[in-house]
C-alpha cells in the first residue's frame, strides 16, 4: 500500500509541474513541432511508412495533414461521349454513297435537261421544241418567284435529300430579301384583316410582273374570299401609316414569299400548301 501511495504522489506532482510549466509559459508550436520530428522512427507506427499505406502524413505549418491523391474528374452522364473513329467512317460511306446522285443533280441542272421516264415510247421523249427547265427537286417548284429559299446543302455539295429536299437547288441571289425581326413583329401585331389588306396588293402586282396572274388566280381569290368573311373593320389612313415600314421590304420580296406571309398559321393565316 505504501508503494502504491507513493507512486499516486509521484504522478500528482508530475501532473502539477505540467501544469506550473503552462501557467509561466509552455513550448511554442515550433518548439512542439521540432520535438515530434526529433523523436526517433522507432515510436512511430511502420504504417505511416510504409508504401502500401493508404495515407501519408506530411508536417506542414506545425500541424500534421494527410496527403490525398487528386480527385480524378469523371464524364458526367448527360455530357456526348467523344467522337470515335468508327463514326467518321460511317460518314464518310454514306457521303460517297450519295456521290453519285449529287453528280447526276448537277449535271441536269447545268445542261438543263428536262427529266423523263426511260419508258423506250416515243410518246414520252423529249422534243426540240422542249425549253422547259428541268425541276431537280419539289423546292424548285416555281423557280423563281415560287420556290422555297435556297438550299444551303445542295451549295455545299452536301445535300442528302435529294430529289425529296424542300428548298430550292437552282441559282439565287446572293440574299433572297425577307421580314427581320423587327418588321415580324409589327406584322404580328396586325388583325388578320389588316395583314391580307396589306399582303393582297403586293400579290397582285407581282403576278401582274410575273405574267402568270392566270396561274396565281386561285391564290389571291382565297385571300380575297377570306377577308370578305372577316368582320374586323380596316381603317386605311391608320393602316397606311403603321405599314409604310413593311412595303419597302415586300416589294423586293418574292411572290412565293409573300403568299407565304399571307398563310402562315403565325399571322392567323391557314396553310395553302405553298
Amino acid at each position: 500500500m505504501t508503494a502504491l501511495a507513493g507512486r499516486l504522489t509521484q504522478r500528482r506532482r508530475r501532473y502539477l509541474g505540467s501544469a506550473g510549466n503552462r501557467q509561466r509559459g509552455g513550448p511554442s508550436h515550433k518548439e512542439l513541432g521540432a520535438q515530434v520530428c526529433s523523436l526517433p522512427l522507432s515510436h512511430l507506427s511502420a504504417e505511416c511508412f510504409s508504401p502500401d499505406s493508404a495515407m501519408q502524413l506530411v508536417y506542414v505549418r506545425t500541424f500534421i495533414q494527410v496527403d490525398e491523391e487528386k480527385p480524378v474528374l469523371r464524364r458526367i452522364r448527360s455530357a456526348s461521349p467523344s467522337r470515335r473513329v468508327d463514326s467518321v467512317d460511317e460518314a464518310i460511306q454514306a457521303d460517297l454513297r450519295n456521290l453519285p446522285q449529287r453528280v447526276e443533280e448537277m449535271l441536269r441542272i447545268l445542261h438543263q435537261i428536262p427529266e423523263v421516264e426511260q419508258t423506250g415510247s416515243s410518246d414520252t421523249a423529249p422534243t426540240a421544241n422542249d425549253t422547259r427547265p428541268c425541276v431537280p427537286n419539289d423546292g424548285s417548284r416555281g423557280h423563281p418567284y415560287c420556290c422555297r429559299r435556297p438550299c444551303l446543302f445542295f451549295a455545299a455539295a452536301q445535300c442528302e435529300a435529294g430529289a425529296r429536299c424542300d428548298y430550292c437547288h437552282l441559282d439565287h441571289e446572293p440574299r433572297p430579301p425577307s421580314l427581320n425581326k423587327k418588321q415580324r413583329f409589327i406584322l404580328q401585331e396586325f388583325s388578320r384583316a389588316e395583314i391580307l389588306v396589306i399582303l393582297l396588293p403586293h400579290l397582285e402586282a407581282k403576278a401582274e410582273q410575273m405574267g402568270q396572274a392566270a396561274d396565281t388566280a386561285p391564290i389571291i381569290s382565297s385571300f380575297h374570299r377570306e377577308l370578305q368573311t372577316l368582320s374586323v373593320g380596316v381603317h386605311w389612313s391608320t393602316l397606311s401609316q403603321r405599314s409604310h415600314v413593311l412595303d419597302k421590304v415586300l416589294q423586293k420580296m418574292k411572290f412565293g414569299d409573300v403568299a407565304r406571309l399571307a398563310s402562315s398559321r403565325f399571322y392567323g393565316g391557314s396553310s395553302l400548301g405553298i
